[in-house]
């Protein structure tokens, strides 16, 4: 190769490497310049609802089928494989060529749906052994505790459902599902000596805060309210989940049930109002007195 070719073939390379650089460069300034939130935000967790204690879940990938239907209710229910800490790594990768299908279920995964399943079916003591089995596999598991406290609340056993909530809450401080948990149990809780109406209003504020726009935390906090004698707050409350729910869910039995909720506060209400008025507005009917003798009796 002469010199003039040896000229001509190092400009030609530098061309080169001059059009990729700019090319490259405008490719990185483009997605500087890009408008946040451009790029697809992830999904947020289907929150499903079981009609029997109002548990609220936290389902990010639901394994119930589209034919199992969740009615309403508060309270949050637990989820599956929730964080990455609850990944069992013993689980078996799919087969090499069939990336697409779901990896195979490791024991521990196992126990924690089957005691989702059992707990949404109503079956609690299979549920209880479930969750318990699978924290034995994994004994630091968010979703497995927070079935088996769900579980514990459902069935009135208070006092574990209450310290397995408030061990959750000190390790995830801005859980809202938890905090709304614990408001609700204080609010709805079958033993006078669980209840605590300061605690439920406490409780629902603090999940207030952290998801201003979830109709189950208005519920709880409607409930709380109710339950203090805050008649009006209430009403406030109630209404707002009302609203909520009818604009974020197509489920007819979530709505109505927030519907009776909001009825149940205005019916407090009204008896209250009705109550504090004064004497004059509702008098008593008079009664006739009884006559000095008693009316003869005609013998026929």
């Amino acid at each position: 190769m002469n010199l003039y070719s040896r000229i001509f073939a190092a400009l030609l390379l530098a061309a080169v490497f001059t059009v990729y650089a700019r090319d490259a460069e405008t490719e990185v300034l483009n997605e500087v310049d890009a408008p946040l939130g451009s790029e697809e935000e992830p999904a947020e967790p289907d929150l499903q609802v079981e009609p029997r204690a109002g548990l609220l879940e936290d389902r990010e990938t639901p394994e119930s089928s589209a034919e199992e239907s969740l009615p309403a209710g508060p309270m949050i229910e637990p989820g599956e494989e929730e964080t990455d800490a609850d990944t069992d790594t013993d689980a078996a990768p799919a087969p090499e060529g069939e990336e697409e299908f779901e990896p195979v279920l490791s024991p521990f995964q196992i126990k924690l749906r089957v005691g989702h399943r059992y707990r949404s079916g109503g079956e609690n003591e299979k549920a209880v052994e479930a969750y318990r089995a699978a924290l034995e596999l994994q004994p630091d598991s968010f979703s497995a505790r927070f079935g088996l406290a769900t579980v514990y609340a459902e069935t009135g056993e208070y006092e574990k459902a209450e310290r397995m909530f408030r061990e959750l809450l000190a390790e995830r401080p801005h859980d809202y599902r938890l905090m709304n948990n614990l408001g609700w149990i204080y609010a709805t809780a079958e033993d006078p000596e669980v209840r605590d109406g300061d605690r439920a209003v406490r409780y629902g504020l603090k999940a207030l805060m952290e998801a201003p726009d979830d109709f189950h935390v208005w519920s709880t906090l409607a409930e709380a309210r109710l339950m203090k004698g805050e008649y009006t707050k209430a009403v406030a409350s109630a209404r707002q989940a009302f609203t909520l729910a009818r604009m974020q869910t197509k489920d007819e039995e979530q709505i109505k049930y927030y519907y009776s909720q909001l009825q149940k506060c205005r019916h407090a209400l009204n008896a209250k109002e009705f109550l504090e008025q004064p004497g004059d507005a509702n008098p008593e009917p008079e009664i006739d007195a009884e006559p000095e003798t008693a009316p003869q009796t005609v013998l026929p």
